[in-house]
């Protein structure tokens, strides 16, 4: 047993006042960041979200209604039916505890104060976010201050640590979203705190014992890999005080443990919650044409580095621990310091090395899931082992602090920390400044090749059908107009010869009638060069009718984007559609830039399943216009030999 600190040192009240108002700043910025903040950013906070208002509004874990809503969408969603005879309906793929707790947070909310998620979503959700990320956070942070005015006996560094915890690490942005990292790691602060009453200043109280045992459980059901966390802690009180550790952590760790099974067994119908289903037919399904993400995963997710380099990309690269917060570079040094070993602290320090060397591996080993968490600030999977990081550089910082360039060291480290931190406020998911820098210098690409169109084309047409002599095909288009507007395209064969119709209203075409030559599109030819014929009764209307095949002010060729499927009026199935676009910037007389998206397939005549043209405005990047219309009906005659 280590006694604590002198607590009664004359600079005390100056520390306890230091300490004061590096929490009250902390606890006024946090409260702005989530005041201030967007909801639904994230598929990841969408998925808890959804859970949240499928339980109350609708008293279910199903999430389909909900997630059918716009903006409410999310890709962290399983296919499930409880049996043989149920539906398959969609659930989240987040472990239920949480969500159900703050479900029922949601319903008091929403009885005293009238706010409802979908239609109240901003304000509902600030409120939320306050009462369980900010109030936990300020009250783990408060008690770690108090542990480091008795265990530190070097006032500025105690400061600076605090600071650090508030500031310099990634969880303060998360604070401003519904996750689990936030969580955990309030659970892993709160339990380290009590812990150092326990295992530092030898107390035996059954209260501290119970409280351990609660949040290091609590830790365990937020982040899975954190069960090493829980039987680490079980061992060491275990040994410190079997009795206590039976009849007080044991019990105490039971409850949430209960709480995680109860709450899974009601969402799943089993015991295995559908996060540890990845890979299985519960993440990859087609439901109405549409297959799930995780059949075919993008971007990061569908990452294949070699162990080493995911590796040191978690360590030292765009998603790097020491990389993004290299302040944390202080708690390497202390580890490998003799002397920090005899600190108060040290009780932490071996716990941390095992757990931070541990957690690492572990997901090293997940090699189907080398994403670094995803379109996410930092390494959140990492996240809650930072209150165990804070601790353990205590010792050298303390040692440190007192020798003026090694100062200018810790506070260049803090800064830098502090700094990359501010950035990932407005937004924790988004990718890390780091990855955006490294991304632009080309030093990685881990996006999808866009897909190759089968041939070139330079207009949204990107194909005409083969039809017998005397049949004809016309497709119509609606548009997202109010009142709507139709457009049609229409090609018959006559005698031999393919004509075309357009019907254009509000584009300068009421119908346009001109022979084409179809081997002229699919060599990607311009519009105005495979009409033939033009009618002789206008030559506006041949201009307006190019233009509009163009989809742009001029012609130019399309690209391959990516793969998207789409609903349509046409049919219940989803449509596969390579989407691509083209863009003409135009000058005069004013600065704008054109762009036209066409979502390609081939069961649609002529090809196009939805088209898209928008008009920029060049010098503020306002949307001047934007009209999207999508084929809503398909009329086929016969030929001459049916």
């Amino acid at each position: 047993m280590t006694k604590p600190a002198n607590n009664l040192t004359t600079d005390q009240p100056t520390r306890r006042a230091l300490h004061a108002i590096v929490l009250a700043l902390f606890a006024g910025l946090a409260s702005a960041f989530v005041l201030q903040s967007v909801p639904l950013q994230s598929a990841n906070d969408r998925s808890r979200w959804s859970t949240v208002w499928s339980l109350v509004e609708r008293g279910t874990y199903q999430i389909d209604e909900i997630d059918a809503q716009p903006g409410w969408r999310t890709i962290d969603k399983v296919r499930h039916r409880t049996s043989d005879a149920d539906e398959w309906h969609t659930y989240s793929t987040k472990p239920p505890l949480t969500p159900t707790l703050v479900a029922g947070l949601y319903s008091v909310i929403r009885k005293t104060t009238g706010l409802k998620l979908f239609k109240q979503t901003r304000q509902t959700t600030r409120v939320i976010l306050l009462i369980i990320n900010v109030l936990p956070m300020v009250l783990a942070l408060w008690l770690l201050s108090r542990l480091l005015l008795r265990h530190s006996d070097n006032a500025p560094a105690g400061v600076l640590v605090l600071a650090t915890a508030c500031f310099g690490t990634l969880l303060t942005p998360f604070l401003t979203t519904f996750n689990n990292h936030t969580i955990a790691a309030t659970g892993v602060l709160l339990t380290l705190c009590f812990a150092a009453r326990i295992l530092i200043e030898g107390s035996r109280s059954s209260w501290h014992f119970a409280l351990c045992g609660f949040f290091a459980m609590w830790t365990c059901c937020n982040e899975l890999p954190a069960a090493l966390f829980g039987l680490l802690f079980f061992a060491m009180l275990f040994r410190i005080d079997r009795k206590r550790t039976l009849t007080a952590f044991v019990p105490a760790a039971l409850i949430p443990l209960a709480g995680f099974f109860i709450t899974t067994y009601a969402a799943t119908g089993g015991w295995k919650p559908f996060y540890m289903y990845y890979g299985t037919d519960k993440y990859v399904y087609t439901t109405d044409g549409v297959p799930s993400y995780w059949t075919n995963p993008q971007g990061l997710d569908a990452n294949t580095e070699s162990p080493l380099t995911y590796l040191m990309h978690c360590v030292i690269g765009h998603h790097g621990i020491l990389s993004l917060t290299p302040v944390f570079l202080l708690s390497l040094a202390s580890l490998c310091r003799p002397k920090s070993w005899k600190h108060p602290v040290r009780p932490f320090l071996l716990p941390t090395v095992i757990l931070t060397v541990a957690v690492l591996g572990f997901y090293l080993t997940r090699t189907q899931n080398y994403n670094y968490g995803g379109t996410s600030a930092g390494l959140r999977w990492a996240f809650w082992l930072i209150p165990f990081w804070l601790v353990s550089m205590v010792p050298l910082v303390e040692h440190w602090w007192n020798r003026k360039p090694l100062r200018v060291v810790i506070t260049i480290l803090f800064t830098a920390s502090v700094l990359s931190t501010s950035t990932a406020v407005s937004n924790p998911w988004q990718h890390p400044w780091l990855y955006t820098q490294m991304k632009a210098q080309g030093w990685f690409d881990y996006s999808i090749a866009p897909p190759e169109l089968s041939h070139p084309s330079q207009s949204w047409v990107f194909d005409v059908p083969e039809l017998e002599a005397g049949a004809s095909v016309t497709v119509t288009y609606q548009t997202n107009r109010v009142p709507a507007d139709t457009y049609s395209l229409t090609a018959t064969n006559t005698n031999g010869e393919t004509q075309l119709t357009v019907h254009a209203p509000g584009q300068g075409v009421d119908q346009y009638q001109a022979a084409i030559k179809p081997n002229e599109i699919r060599r990607g030819a311009k519009p105005n060069n495979y009409i033939s014929g033009a009618d002789p009764t206008s030559r506006r209307k041949h201009a307006a009718a190019v233009r509009f095949l163009n989809g742009l002010p001029s012609a130019t060729a399309f690209a391959g984007r990516n793969t998207r499927y789409l609903t349509t009026p046409l049919r219940n199935d989803a449509f596969e559609c390579t989407h691509a676009s083209a863009t003409v910037f135009q000058s005069k007389p004013q600065s704008r830039r054109h762009r036209c998206d066409v979502w390609l397939s081939d069961d649609v005549p002529f090809g196009a399943v939805r088209v898209q043209t928008t008009v920029v405005d060049n010098k503020t990047g306002g949307i001047l216009d934007c009209q999207t219309w999508t084929a809503i009906s398909v009329d086929h005659k016969s030929g001459e030999n049916e």
